[in-house]
């Protein structure tokens, strides 16, 4: 119980959770670890970083729903990323990557600026592939949740 506050007291924000109650965040956060859809990036005991993200049928945003992961979806929905620093923000990529290869293969959708932007198969990776050209390999722990 403790990680999933600990998670979500990281992930708070009236920007990406209007009128989420810290219980409702809590949910989310308990019902993604569970069906290992996140991956979180800590310093010690702190949070510095989380990537929620699944396989879903259709391009689109549903808010406010627990989308459980479709393993014949043909999109992959990035739903939330954090991070403190450019080291944990690869260390969540990094370690989402290992434990969900097929976001590399599918087009990626998500929310950007409000509205939905879609890109092709292989963007999570070239990203990633960008970051390390410009701030180097990251050695900080990985621990997918």
């Amino acid at each position: 119980m403790r990680h999933f506050r600990a998670i979500a007291g990281y992930l708070k924000s009236d920007q990406f959770f209007p009128g989420w109650t810290e219980e409702a965040l809590e949910d989310y956060v308990e019902f993604h670890l569970r069906q290992q859809t996140i991956c979180i990036a800590v310093r010690g005991r702190i949070i510095t970083g989380v990537l929620i993200g699944w396989q879903q049928a259709e391009p689109r945003h549903i808010p406010f729903n627990w989308q459980r992961t479709d393993p014949h979806g043909m999109w992959w929905w990035w739903d939330q990323f954090k991070a403190d620093d450019t080291e944990s923000a690869a260390t969540v990529g990094r370690a989402f990557i290992a434990s969900q290869p097929m976001c590399l293969g599918l087009p990626s959708v998500g929310l950007r600026h409000g509205k939905i932007k879609i890109y092709r198969p292989g963007m999570a990776l070239r990203a990633y592939q960008k970051g390390m050209q410009l701030y180097g390999h990251v050695s900080s722990s990985t621990r997918p949740a």
